[in-house]
């Protein structure tokens, strides 16, 4: 590293650094992408690796921290507002190429990795572009709603139920929806147990919807931001994540689970509730439009591919 003086780093240790790199995170949020569920996102397999994670400190406080998310094939990074015109801004997103480039070369096929970015956050895309991310043709729409404005009653299918989950006794069993749900396997239940230690994590916000038969239906992981980093704007809640099995679409489940969502986090003070949406799809769009939620802001993405014979430096 170059071009600053008294910046040390390190490898991220979750159980050490957790609580610190809340702090940084909820100090700093201008133009974040992920700050409420940033805890769902720091609980993935990938982040529990110190290989795979770094922080930056300036006497002994947090400026810049990156972690690689297999998972989405990302790189989370954030970088103190100070800094972000920095030599420091540069190296904190070169550790994740570099590390990216050293992976292209044991890997068989080429990794395609992308960062994300605020719309309107003209640093940071100039610093992921300057580091060889090309703007990416997928996006997602982040939709927030007015927790002051009048709130639905939650209407379920009979013999159908809402509640918490149920801690880790029903962890494998939202392992199976959740897979269900994505059509994906990324979902463990090492990961899903992680989230449940996870200081931030409130048991009341982890709902699953529950069919005649026992088994869950559909989910909705809600995240709300301490009452000691809300400011005077009021707590900030996302959802995430939120599906339905396919089985169990288009019979409300999914409309129920959010109002139920919306219903407890403006009882904990929250003045909104936000999800995501792919830019694309018009019909997630439109259920959340019918549900009162209005866009916020566009996360753009933008993306490279790492290959061994591309990787050389």
């Amino acid at each position: 590293m170059s071009g600053y003086s008294g910046i040390t780093a390190r490898p991220f240790e979750r159980d050490r650094d957790l609580a610190d790199l809340y702090a940084f995170v909820s100090a700093t949020p201008t133009l974040a992408v992920h700050l409420a569920d940033l805890p769902w996102r720091l609980s993935s397999p990938f982040a529990q690796r110190p290989d795979q994670g770094r922080l930056w400190h300036d006497g002994g406080q947090i400026v810049a921290w990156s972690i690689l998310q297999k998972e989405w094939a990302t790189i989370d990074f954030g970088i103190h507002p100070d800094l972000r015109e920095s030599a420091l801004a540069t190296d904190v997103l070169r550790w994740g190429v570099d590390r990216l480039e050293d992976d292209a070369e044991a890997a068989d096929d080429p990794l395609v990795y992308s960062v994300s970015a605020h719309e309107h956050d003209r640093n940071r895309i100039a610093l992921i572009e300057n580091a060889g991310f090309t703007p990416a043709d997928w996006g997602y729409l982040r939709l927030g709603r007015d927790l002051g404005a009048s709130i639905d009653s939650a209407i379920l299918p009979e013999g159908y139920h809402i509640r918490p989950l149920a801690g880790i006794r029903e962890a494998d069993a939202y392992v199976t929806a959740h897979r269900d749900a994505f059509g994906s396997i990324a979902m463990t239940s090492a990961w899903r147990r992680t989230t449940l230690d996870d200081p931030r994590y409130a048991s009341d916000l982890d709902l699953v919807a529950i069919a005649p038969d026992g088994t869950i239906a559909g989910f909705c992981v809600t995240w709300i931001t301490p009452l000691a980093s809300a400011g005077g704007a009021g707590r900030i809640a996302r959802v995430e994540p939120f599906g339905v099995i396919p089985s169990q679409r288009r019979r409300g489940i999914g409309k129920a689970l959010l109002i139920e969502a919306m219903q407890r986090t403006r009882a904990m003070g929250a003045h909104h509730l936000e999800v995501d949406t792919v830019s694309e799809n018009d019909a997630s769009r439109g259920a959340y439009a019918a549900a009162g939620f209005r866009k916020l802001f566009e996360a753009r993405f933008f993306a490279r591919t790492f290959t061994a014979s591309s990787s050389a430096r």
